[in-house]
């Protein structure tokens, strides 16, 4: 008489599977971290335009700037572009009685993790009410556009402002 044989898996064979799906789990595990750093350099780069934009949005709006208690009219704009961070600070020289030297920080990017802005020198932007009038640096001799790279090492951004309206206009 011929018994049934019940046919399993050997323990050799349990452990080759198991090692090829350790494997694929090591390689999706690389492939999300990947991924997940293009989507934190992305972020920051979308704060740097929306900075850009505001500046050039409050210049062209000619908003009062309150500072310690006392509204002031912004005389302009400040962007500045450093390695760590990009600023945006409003200036008013006077108030109304001719006093005072103000500024008030609109907002900071204050780059995470190995972000950072790579350029050939700080340079700063202008931004002047009531017509959103830009220039770059020394704004009577001062360059029509100036270009910065944002960068974490694997993404790079070439960022360029112009004084032709003032807008970011980015190149990946």
């Amino acid at each position: 008489m011929i018994t049934p044989r019940t046919r399993a898996f050997t323990l050799i064979e349990m452990m080759i599977v198991t090692v090829i799906m350790a494997i694929l789990a090591i390689g999706l595990l690389f492939a999300f971290q990947g991924t997940k750093d293009k989507a934190d350099f992305s972020n920051q780069q979308i704060q740097v335009v929306n900075l850009i934009q505001e500046a050039r949005g409050l210049s062209l709006s000619n908003l009062m700037v309150e500072s310690g208690g006392t509204d002031y009219v912004a005389e302009y704009y400040k962007l500045e572009i450093a390695p760590a961070a990009v600023s945006l600070t409003a200036h008013a020289d006077t108030d109304e009685d001719g006093i005072a030297d103000a500024s008030v920080e609109i907002g900071e990017v204050t780059f995470e993790g190995d972000v950072f802005v790579r350029l050939s020198t700080i340079f700063d932007a202008y931004y002047y009410p009531p017509y959103g009038d830009v220039c770059i640096d020394d704004c009577s001799t001062g360059p029509t556009q100036d270009t910065f790279t944002l960068t974490d090492g694997v993404n790079e951004t070439d960022i360029t402002i112009t004084i032709y309206g003032g807008y970011p206009e980015v190149e990946e």
